[in-house]
């Protein structure tokens, strides 16, 4: 696998090297390998600051915070996790402080913090309303709706989740629309 990765990031300058390694490591995450995920960050998080590449920056910042959180790092998952939103209002990026309202309120919500974690989702669900699509709405609908399930309240929660179900098949989102059910 390393040799495969040298190959492929040998031709590339290193702004494009450093998209290909974080593509990897996003990859790794999804697959289940956050302590791969975990080897990386650091090196990643500090070759995007060091070059610049403040977007990249925050989503290396963003994937190491949820890498934390699968192994069960509360603290840093939380750090991380607030550090990414803040990079992405320093960005003035309304889509990714969305993601990273997203992203924080579920460590919130999974560290047993509902309280803090309702109002981050909340925020989430409406930050930028006007111009959000149907998608990502649907995306923060369904995770105000779980934090509402894991905090007790089923009613507000089967409310939520209705309705991200709705949005999702709308727009012809099936794995958001399965997850919301």
């Amino acid at each position: 696998e390393q040799v495969a990765t040298n190959v492929l990031l040998w031709d590339l300058n290193d702004k494009q090297r450093l998209q290909v390694e974080l593509s990897l490591a996003q990859t790794w995450y999804v697959a289940g390998s956050a302590r791969k995920v975990m080897r990386e960050m650091p090196r990643l998080t500090k070759l995007a600051e060091e070059s610049g590449q403040r977007f990249t920056r925050m989503l290396c910042t963003s994937l190491w915070a949820l890498s934390s959180l699968e192994l069960g790092r509360w603290d840093d998952a939380v750090t991380l996790a607030e550090s990414a939103l803040k990079q992405a209002e320093v960005l003035g990026n309304r889509r990714e402080i969305a993601n990273q309202l997203n992203n924080l309120g579920l460590i919130y919500a999974r560290t047993g913090e509902f309280q803090r974690a309702d109002d981050v989702l909340n925020r989430a669900m409406t930050s930028d309303f006007s111009s959000r699509d149907s998608l990502s709405l649907a995306y923060s609908m369904r995770n105000l709706g779980q934090q509402r399930f894991l905090a007790g309240n089923h009613k507000a929660a089967a409310s939520l989740l209705e309705e991200a179900t709705f949005l999702s098949k709308s727009s012809g989102d099936r794995i958001n629309s399965a997850r919301g059910q």
